[in-house]
Protein backbone atom coordinates (compact mmCIF):
# COMPACT_ATOMS: atom_id res chain seq x y z
CA UNK A 1 0.00 0.00 0.00
CA UNK A 2 2.69 2.55 0.99
CA UNK A 3 6.21 2.66 -0.36
CA UNK A 4 9.09 2.64 2.11
CA UNK A 5 9.19 5.82 4.20
CA UNK A 6 6.05 7.40 2.74
CA UNK A 7 3.94 6.90 5.88
CA UNK A 8 6.36 9.00 7.92
CA UNK A 9 6.14 11.78 5.33
CA UNK A 10 2.33 11.60 5.41
CA UNK A 11 2.33 11.69 9.22
CA UNK A 12 4.65 14.70 9.27
CA UNK A 13 2.62 16.53 6.61
CA UNK A 14 -0.65 15.85 8.47
CA UNK A 15 0.85 17.03 11.75
CA UNK A 16 2.19 20.15 10.03
CA UNK A 17 -1.25 20.93 8.55
CA UNK A 18 -2.97 20.41 11.90
CA UNK A 19 -0.41 22.66 13.57
CA UNK A 20 -1.13 25.40 10.99
CA UNK A 21 -4.84 24.90 11.58
CA UNK A 22 -4.10 25.61 15.28
CA UNK A 23 -5.33 22.23 16.51
CA UNK A 24 -4.42 21.11 20.02
CA UNK A 25 -1.68 18.57 20.76
CA UNK A 26 -4.38 16.06 21.74
CA UNK A 27 -6.10 16.45 18.36
CA UNK A 28 -2.77 16.16 16.56
CA UNK A 29 -2.04 12.94 18.48
CA UNK A 30 -5.48 11.56 17.60
CA UNK A 31 -4.80 12.33 13.93
CA UNK A 32 -1.51 10.40 14.10
CA UNK A 33 -3.28 7.41 15.69
CA UNK A 34 -6.00 7.50 13.03
CA UNK A 35 -3.42 7.62 10.24
CA UNK A 36 -1.69 4.58 11.74
CA UNK A 37 -5.06 2.77 11.97
CA UNK A 38 -5.73 3.68 8.33
CA UNK A 39 -2.42 2.14 7.29
CA UNK A 40 -3.27 -1.08 9.15
CA UNK A 41 -6.83 -1.05 7.74
CA UNK A 42 -8.40 -1.18 11.17
CA UNK A 43 -12.14 -0.41 11.28
CA UNK A 44 -13.65 1.92 10.07
CA UNK A 45 -10.86 2.16 7.48
CA UNK A 46 -11.46 -1.41 6.30
CA UNK A 47 -14.33 -0.43 3.97
CA UNK A 48 -13.99 -1.43 0.34
CA UNK A 49 -13.57 1.40 -2.13
CA UNK A 50 -15.82 1.19 -5.18
CA UNK A 51 -13.89 2.17 -8.33
CA UNK A 52 -16.93 3.96 -9.82
CA UNK A 53 -17.45 6.24 -6.82
CA UNK A 54 -15.49 9.26 -5.64
CA UNK A 55 -13.01 9.23 -2.73
CA UNK A 56 -15.19 11.85 -1.01
CA UNK A 57 -18.04 9.34 -0.68
CA UNK A 58 -15.68 6.82 0.93
CA UNK A 59 -14.43 9.44 3.40
CA UNK A 60 -18.01 10.49 4.21
CA UNK A 61 -18.76 6.86 5.09
CA UNK A 62 -15.68 6.77 7.34
CA UNK A 63 -16.62 10.14 8.82
CA UNK A 64 -20.07 8.81 9.68
CA UNK A 65 -18.58 5.80 11.53
CA UNK A 66 -16.47 7.92 13.90
CA UNK A 67 -17.59 10.13 16.81
CA UNK A 68 -18.29 13.71 15.70
CA UNK A 69 -15.35 15.37 17.49
CA UNK A 70 -12.84 12.57 16.85
CA UNK A 71 -12.93 12.13 13.07
CA UNK A 72 -9.71 14.04 12.36
CA UNK A 73 -8.44 12.00 9.43
CA UNK A 74 -11.79 12.14 7.62
CA UNK A 75 -12.05 15.90 8.21
CA UNK A 76 -8.55 16.41 6.86
CA UNK A 77 -9.19 14.17 3.85
CA UNK A 78 -12.45 15.91 2.91
CA UNK A 79 -10.75 19.29 3.32
CA UNK A 80 -7.92 18.22 1.00
CA UNK A 81 -10.28 16.70 -1.58
CA UNK A 82 -12.30 19.95 -1.56
CA UNK A 83 -9.37 21.92 -2.99
CA UNK A 84 -10.08 22.71 -6.63
CA UNK A 85 -6.98 22.47 -8.81
CA UNK A 86 -6.70 25.07 -11.52
CA UNK A 87 -4.04 26.61 -13.72
CA UNK A 88 -5.42 30.13 -14.14
CA UNK A 89 -2.35 31.81 -12.64
CA UNK A 90 -0.02 29.77 -14.85
CA UNK A 91 -2.09 30.59 -17.93
CA UNK A 92 -1.89 34.30 -17.09
CA UNK A 93 1.89 34.09 -16.83
CA UNK A 94 2.22 32.19 -20.12
CA UNK A 95 -0.01 34.71 -21.81
CA UNK A 96 2.09 37.68 -20.68
CA UNK A 97 5.31 35.83 -21.50
CA UNK A 98 3.96 35.25 -25.00
CA UNK A 99 3.53 39.00 -25.31
CA UNK A 100 7.12 39.64 -24.11
CA UNK A 101 8.74 36.89 -26.12
CA UNK A 102 6.98 36.71 -29.46
CA UNK A 103 7.93 36.69 -33.12
CA UNK A 104 9.51 40.14 -32.90
CA UNK A 105 11.48 39.55 -29.71
CA UNK A 106 13.31 36.28 -30.24
CA UNK A 107 16.77 37.40 -29.14
CA UNK A 108 15.96 38.24 -25.53
CA UNK A 109 17.91 36.21 -23.00
CA UNK A 110 16.10 34.31 -20.25
CA UNK A 111 17.21 36.72 -17.51
CA UNK A 112 15.85 39.72 -19.42
CA UNK A 113 12.48 38.04 -20.01
CA UNK A 114 12.32 37.05 -16.33
CA UNK A 115 13.02 40.63 -15.21
CA UNK A 116 10.41 41.99 -17.62
CA UNK A 117 7.82 39.52 -16.32
CA UNK A 118 8.57 40.40 -12.67
CA UNK A 119 8.27 44.12 -13.39
CA UNK A 120 5.01 43.56 -15.23
CA UNK A 121 3.62 41.48 -12.34
CA UNK A 122 4.52 44.12 -9.76
CA UNK A 123 3.13 46.89 -11.96
CA UNK A 124 -0.18 45.05 -12.35
CA UNK A 125 -0.36 44.38 -8.61
CA UNK A 126 0.29 48.04 -7.82
CA UNK A 127 -2.33 49.13 -10.35
CA UNK A 128 -4.89 46.85 -8.70
CA UNK A 129 -4.00 48.24 -5.26
CA UNK A 130 -4.29 51.81 -6.50
CA UNK A 131 -7.74 51.15 -8.01
CA UNK A 132 -8.92 49.76 -4.67
CA UNK A 133 -7.34 52.67 -2.79
CA UNK A 134 -8.89 55.25 -5.13
CA UNK A 135 -12.29 53.60 -4.76
CA UNK A 136 -11.89 53.69 -0.97
CA UNK A 137 -10.94 57.41 -1.06
CA UNK A 138 -13.90 58.23 -3.29
CA UNK A 139 -16.24 56.41 -0.92
CA UNK A 140 -14.87 58.38 2.03
CA UNK A 141 -15.36 61.69 0.19
CA UNK A 142 -18.95 60.74 -0.70
CA UNK A 143 -19.66 59.79 2.91
CA UNK A 144 -18.29 63.15 4.13
CA UNK A 145 -20.42 65.02 1.58
CA UNK A 146 -23.52 63.12 2.65
CA UNK A 147 -22.81 63.93 6.30
CA UNK A 148 -22.39 67.63 5.43
CA UNK A 149 -25.72 67.64 3.59
CA UNK A 150 -27.47 65.92 6.49
CA UNK A 151 -25.96 68.42 8.95
CA UNK A 152 -27.15 71.35 6.79
CA UNK A 153 -30.63 69.87 6.60
CA UNK A 154 -30.79 69.54 10.37
CA UNK A 155 -29.73 73.15 10.92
Amino acid sequence: MFTQGILRRILMAGDNLYEKMEKSNKERGELMAQLAAYKKRIAPYDLQFEPNSSPMIWWYCVDDALPKDHNHIAQLATKLFSITPHAAACERIWSSLGWFYGKRRTRLCLEKVEKMQKKNYHLMAMEKLMKNYNLFCMMQICMKMMNLKQNRMIE
